[in-house]
């Protein structure tokens, strides 16, 4: 008996030694936030803990998550795209490189606080053959080495996209202007999921507003896009809108009346993607337009409900 167990003992302890060398190549870049959808039926985003892993001599990625594990061989990576967002930080809170969110005294004051996120979004080739997305978010201290290591690996399959158009503040007397007067109301779409298509002789809007939480998608009061003084669509909190406007110059508000816009020269059969943050400014709520890329706007607008406004 002892005999036997002792065979078993160095039977395990082989097995493990010949495992650590391919065990050790693992390499932890970073405690990350993957953000997926809830279900097949219910496809709001939510996210979960995890962490991400490389093993440069396997060349695989290795997420290791509860709920939305994933390995992936380099060559399967098709693109991934790194890009800074900002939303207004949920009331759950939630824990990405140690630091917990939205929990406590800290909560109460971080939850309305327009937070900034270090998104990776990549897509990439699945047993079956199909193109997959992927999200997750990288803390602060970690972005800079994370984002680096993985453009190292991927090389021209990992982008940091850049545009030229950024929010800016506004003269009152240009805001005045520039600021529409109509209200609006929004039916939350939860049932109907329609998607934008470019037209050649328009140009193409697309505006998301990711919540921080599935539970308060839909929720709260709705904010007004404005083009050059006219209301071109309205959205809540975990929900999508888009809209065609004619090419030309014009300048796009989100709640006018904060003093930001952006100025953008629109061109035909040409799309354009935002998104619509929520947060805090001088004790008031302040959204702001970020303009970003087709792939993450649309990924969020997959885990949104459609903004179904009208004016009143």
């Amino acid at each position: 008996m002892r005999r036997r167990q002792l065979l078993v003992m160095v039977a395990g302890l082989a097995l493990f030694v010949l495992a650590a060398p391919l065990w050790a190549q693992q390499t932890l870049l970073s405690k990350v936030w993957v953000i997926f959808s809830k279900s097949q039926d219910d496809p709001r985003l939510v996210g979960k803990s995890g962490k991400l892993f490389v093993d440069e001599a396997g060349r695989k990625l290795t997420i290791k998550s509860e709920e939305k594990p994933l390995e992936v061989n380099f060559d399967d990576v098709q693109k991934m795209i790194f890009e800074v967002t900002h939303s207004m930080r949920g009331a759950g809170g939630r824990s990405v490189g140690g630091t917990l969110l939205g929990g406590g005294l800290l909560g109460a004051f971080v939850r309305f606080q327009l937070v900034t996120n270090y998104v990776c979004y990549f897509e990439y080739k699945a047993p079956d053959g199909s193109t997959q997305r992927y999200v997750l978010e990288v803390p602060e201290d970690k972005q800079k080495e994370v984002f680096d290591k993985l453009e190292n690996i991927f090389g021209e399959k990992a982008t940091t996209p850049s545009f030229a158009e950024k929010a800016e503040k506004l003269e009152k007397k240009a805001r005045k202007e520039l600021q529409s007067k109509q209200s609006v109301s929004v039916k939350v779409d939860k049932v109907h999921h329609p998607l934008p298509d470019i037209k050649p002789d328009k140009a193409l809007v697309v505006v998301a507003c990711p919540a921080a939480e599935a539970r308060s998608a839909g929720k709260g009061g709705p904010g007004k896009i404005d083009a050059n003084g006219r209301v071109v669509a309205a959205i809540k909190i975990g929900t999508y809108s888009f809209f065609d406007l004619d090419p030309g110059e014009y300048v796009l508000l989100s709640q006018a009346n904060y003093g930001q816009g952006i100025r953008i020269n629109l061109e035909a059969g040409k799309d354009y993607y935002f998104t619509y943050d929520w947060g805090i400014g001088s004790g008031e709520v302040r959204p702001g337009l970020t303009r970003h890329s087709r792939e993450l706007v649309m990924f969020y607008v997959s885990g949104a409900y459609y903004s179904d406004w009208q004016q009143k």
